[in-house]
């Protein structure tokens, strides 16, 4: 980052906390987010465009913000087909993932972990979307298969819970 830079951050540093009130969620890590998005955007900003470096960041910092809570809510509740793991079986879906195919694997991975739409799943696994919705089904039946299995094993019960549709 130049001096030039540097400055901006500096001289903006209210602008990201103040943005940051805007939002519900944990303080310390929206204000992390605010000023990555702040120094992202000291980088991007050209003052030849004609725009105020104050609205450039104001932008930049709000949408670093909430790209940071979104993939926060993924990682604490994913959702599996119409079923969802509580925040205590959060970790244990990992390592159910492991036990399932390697073709699998990586596209439970690519959705739950990456949070990958379906279209860049199609470019990076290099099949066609009604090949990738076959495959994430099968995916899910093992993994149900797997969580019952495992849960059954530790606790004598099933306890993942049907998601209330809306």
């Amino acid at each position: 980052m130049t001096k030039d830079q540097q400055a901006l951050v500096n001289s903006h540093r209210g602008l990201a906390v103040s943005l940051v009130q805007k939002f519900k969620g944990d303080y310390d890590e929206m204000v992390c987010s605010a000023f990555f998005g702040l120094c992202q955007a000291a980088v991007k900003y050209d003052p030849n465009e004609g725009v105020k470096f104050a609205t450039f960041a104001r932008t930049r910092i709000i949408g670093q913000i909430i790209d940071d809570l979104k993939a926060t809510f993924r990682r604490r509740k994913i959702v599996i087909g119409k079923y969802y793991l509580t925040h205590d079986e959060y970790d244990e879906f990992f390592t159910l993932i492991e036990n399932v195919p390697q073709e699998y694997r990586k596209l439970l991975k690519l959705i739950y972990v990456d949070g990958l739409w379906q279209k860049d799943i199609c470019e990076e696994l290099s099949l066609g979307k009604s090949q990738v919705s076959r495959r994430h089904m099968r995916a899910l039946e093992i993994l149900r298969e797997n969580i019952g299995e495992e849960y059954a094993r530790n606790h004598g019960s099933f306890s993942i819970r049907q998601r209330r549709s809306s």
